[in-house]
């Protein structure tokens, strides 16, 4: 069953952090447009998921993710992406991850934007996720979602 971290989440450009379930202390760095799907894939539990962030596009996530691969490779396991970390470089991976979360964010719509696409017939919808053992209770994400009109 996936956590509340998931819900609501499907399509975008996502980077994540977890604790493999079949092996000793080992962590996997990937990335994903699907995040419910691949969290299904991995089998990965609710008390697994450390960290998910989602970007702007599958360029800039891309890019992340080589990054975190490439600040990592010294305790990567080869032709994977799964990593030995301590609980230290978990930390850190988890601290960059943020960083770049922030980096990349999209600049917040102006009111006439939201007007605008309101005309469209697209709607700003909120999407709660929860950051399990960071500790933060509930983090507020926004996407837009086109809503179709009842005609």
């Amino acid at each position: 069953m996936l956590s509340k971290l998931c819900e609501g989440l499907i399509v975008g450009s996502y980077i994540y952090l977890v604790l493999a379930h079949n092996a000793e202390g080992l962590h996997k760095i990937g990335k994903t447009v699907n995040i419910k799907r691949r969290m299904r894939e991995l089998k990965v539990s609710h008390r697994n998921r450390i960290c998910v962030i989602d970007l702007p596009s599958e360029e800039v996530m891309n890019l992340v993710e080589r990054n975190l691969h490439d600040r990592f490779s010294s305790v990567r396991i080869p032709q994977s992406e799964m990593f030995n970390l301590s609980t230290k470089q978990v930390e850190d991976c988890k601290r960059l991850m943020k960083g770049y979360e922030k980096k990349y964010a999209p600049p917040p719509l102006t009111e006439e934007e939201i007007a605008e696409q309101a005309k469209k017939g697209e709607k700003r919808q909120m999407i709660k996720s929860e950051n399990i053992l960071n500790g933060e209770s509930e983090k507020e994400k926004y996407a837009m979602a086109k809503v179709p009109s009842r005609r």
